[in-house]
């Protein structure tokens, strides 16, 4: 009832969000984002308020994730831009972020009730890294070949 009720005013959430977030590119931002409303679920889940779950928890895309599209090609920009010089201290920042962008991945993926659609997930979020890397560059570096092996 509650959802039928709110259904307008999640609508226009939905467009204002779908609108803002592909070009978003402020990373802390988007994470206070997420800080905030995981803050708002527990207060409400303590209070026993539950018309807003089935909303906030909604996570139900298993297209790739907008925050990969902006790993993927804030990293093939810097493979293309490192290719001259080779600098080693670059490609080990750029190793520690792919390992924090597949900790963030592994864990969107289990926000997916199924074990199938968790797979399905990280396969479309790693062949679009993959594309845009290939793209990007013919070899696409060292983070193209994990991607592969994921």
């Amino acid at each position: 009832m509650s959802s039928l009720i709110l259904s307008g005013p999640f609508a226009v959430i939905n467009e204002h969000f779908n609108s803002i977030l592909p070009s978003c590119y402020d990373a802390i931002g988007l994470m206070l984002m997420i800080c905030i409303i995981h803050q708002h679920q527990l207060i409400m889940s303590w209070q026993r308020i539950r018309c807003l779950d089935s909303y906030l928890d909604k996570e139900d895309d298993i297209h790739p994730h907008f925050v990969m599209r902006h790993y993927a090609e804030f990293t093939a920009s810097l493979i293309h831009l490192n290719v001259e010089h080779g600098d080693g201290q670059l490609e080990l920042n750029m190793e520690r972020l792919r390992m924090a962008v597949d900790e963030l991945l592994m864990k969107l993926a289990k926000m997916f009730p199924r074990p199938k659609l968790q797979i399905v997930f990280l396969i479309n979020n790693y062949d679009m890294t993959i594309a845009v890397l290939k793209e990007a560059s013919p070899e696409g570096g060292k983070i193209q070949l994990h991607s592969r092996n994921c």
